[in-house]
């Protein structure tokens, strides 16, 4: 979990900050990331007839900042796509981290998401 790894850091905080301060940086830096626009755009226009799910081998932080910003209302970037404007195209996400198991092990990583919502590797 990247609090974990924020903690092993032993980073001491100077000022008025929170403790969680760091984790909620890395959520808000995650919501922020750029996103490739011409994907974004390809599947805004394939979401009306298929499912559109992230599939990432990122950390807890990505999984927390896109649920965040999935329910939250979107403020519109600059010429340019966020994360967060990218969860509200997206149906769902799975996470390495939240599955414990990595791509490169396609049964492990994507079977539990196609069993909960009735679907096969065919599908």
């Amino acid at each position: 979990m990247a609090s974990q790894v924020i903690e092993e850091m032993g980073i001491q905080l100077r000022g008025r900050m929170r403790d969680d301060f760091l984790v909620r940086r890395l959520d808000l830096d995650c919501r922020r990331m750029k996103v490739n626009v011409e994907l974004f755009g390809l599947l805004r226009v394939l979401r009306a007839e298929a499912t559109v799910v992230i599939a990432t081998d990122n950390m807890d932080c990505f999984v927390r900042a896109f649920e965040r910003a999935r329910s939250r209302k979107r403020r519109r970037g600059e010429g340019w796509v966020t994360m967060a404007d990218w969860a509200a195209v997206c149906d769902d996400i799975i996470s390495s981290s939240e599955v414990g198991a990595l791509k490169e092990d396609p049964q492990a990583f994507f079977g539990p998401w196609l069993d909960r919502h009735g679907m096969t590797f065919r599908d």
